[in-house]
């Protein structure tokens, strides 16, 4: 076996040493003290080469790599390059910011105040996504489009109505860009009403209370809600869905392509409806350049139909069927079985017949009764199409009856309405 000679060990035992020293060297701080603060930075880097430190001073302390802030600590705090991906986290809220030179604000939980519809409060919001956003100031000299931002007086806004003139600040106009307890996520999207909740891409959520969704949709009132694309809920409490409908009108519903409901409680579907204002219901069944009806009912009752040649039953080829004429045109034929018997505790089966009118159809059962209504349950009826109604009772109690009438109304409707 071969022995380390004396020299050999000692030579060895010193550049252990060596090495340790070298080790405990590298990890050295070296802490400076000047007018600009306190820095702390790695031993082996001196000069022009402190690339790798920390700085102390009066705003807070901050962190640097390789000569690049990576981070700071202050009255806001900063975490990640501030020319990439970071998140800055501050009294008005905490911010993350993507893309490779960290320009997008991907989710921004925190606080907005000088909300319109709350005077100064300040209430929290979030959003995700890239938030619609802007650096343009409001100019006097200026026209804006609806859903334009500006900033004035340091603070962000959304236009609300088109200023087609140049005019001075005009807060009616304008609505706080961020809403008091809002919720904003998606692309350029915008939640500026009170409450207010946006998804998708270019949204805008401007109302109290209301909720815009799916692409280029805007809920305008409170309360109101727009899905889908291009669709426009205005009215109070008004909801359009679909593509290209516009819900105007307070408490109303458009829904479809291309449909509008410009007036109170009214609902519109199908595609480009001819709105009137006498309509609590429309189908539209037209174009962008002819919208028309293909069924309408009018607030007095009045049923409108248009080339309805593909249903069974006439209802008028076209024009109006009034309520006079659709009310002469239904009738209610008697039935009746007199004296029957239903055993106690057990269900029975009968069978009336009415006579249908020439010229009409029988549309459905209009009542059934009888004069033991408290003891028998009708559990079930089935009605043809000339006028025989069978019908199933089951007798409840312990008694049998045999003295049992039973009376009925078919209804039956014209086969054509003038």
């Amino acid at each position: 076996m071969a022995r380390l000679s004396k020299e050999t060990s000692i030579y060895n035992t010193d550049a252990i040493a060596q090495g340790i020293e070298d080790a405990e060297n590298a990890y050295k701080t070296v802490v400076e003290v000047d007018a600009n603060g306190i820095r702390l930075h790695p031993a082996e880097q001196s000069g022009s080469g402190i690339v790798d430190y920390t700085q102390i001073d009066t705003t807070g302390v901050k962190l640097y790599k390789g000569g690049t802030q990576i981070a700071s600590f202050g009255d806001s705090a900063t975490i990640g390059k501030a020319n990439g991906p970071h998140t800055v986290i501050q009294s008005s809220g905490v911010d993350f910011y993507g893309a490779s030179d960290g320009s997008v604000n991907l989710v921004h939980i925190g606080y907005a105040s000088g909300n319109a519809q709350s005077g100064t409060a300040t209430a929290p919001y979030y959003t995700l996504g890239k938030r619609k956003t802007t650096t343009d100031v409001y100019s006097a000299s200026s026209t804006y489009s609806k859903g334009d931002h500006v900033l004035y007086g340091g603070v962000e806004y959304v236009c609300t109505t088109a200023i087609t003139s140049p005019e001075t600040w005009n807060p009616s106009h304008w609505t706080r860009a961020i809403g008091n307890y809002s919720h904003a996520e998606g692309y350029d999207t915008t939640a500026s009403g009170y409450n207010s909740h946006v998804e998708g891409e270019w949204t805008v959520a401007s109302g109290i209370d209301s909720h815009a969704e799916g692409a280029y949709t805007e809920a305008t009132n409170e309360m109101s809600h727009a899905e889908g694309f291009e669709t426009e809920a205005s009215g109070y409490a008004s909801h359009a869905e679909g593509e290209g409908t516009h819900a105007t009108g307070t408490r109303s519903h458009a829904q479809n392509n291309g449909t509008k409901a410009q007036y109170a409680d009214q609902t519109a579907i199908g595609r480009s409806n001819n709105n009137q204002s006498d309509n609590a219901f429309e189908i539209g069944n037209g174009t962008g350049s002819a919208p028309s009806n293909a069924f309408a009912v009018t607030w007095d009752g009045e049923v409108w139909m248009k080339n309805p040649s593909k249903t069974r039953t006439n209802l008028g080829l076209g024009g109006l069927a009034t309520k006079s004429a659709v009310s002469n045109s239904v009738t209610f034929v008697d039935c009746s079985l007199t004296n029957q018997t239903f055993t106690k505790d057990t269900n029975t089966s009968k069978t009336l017949k009415a006579t249908v009118p020439s010229g009409y159809v029988v549309c459905g059962l209009g009542r059934i009764s009888t004069n033991h209504s408290s003891a028998l349950l009708l559990t079930e009826f089935d009605l043809n199409a000339d006028g025989s109604l069978s019908v199933t009772f089951h007798n409840r109690t312990q008694t049998t009856y045999t003295d049992v009438n039973i009376n009925a109304q078919i209804l039956c409707l014209k086969t054509s309405i003038s």
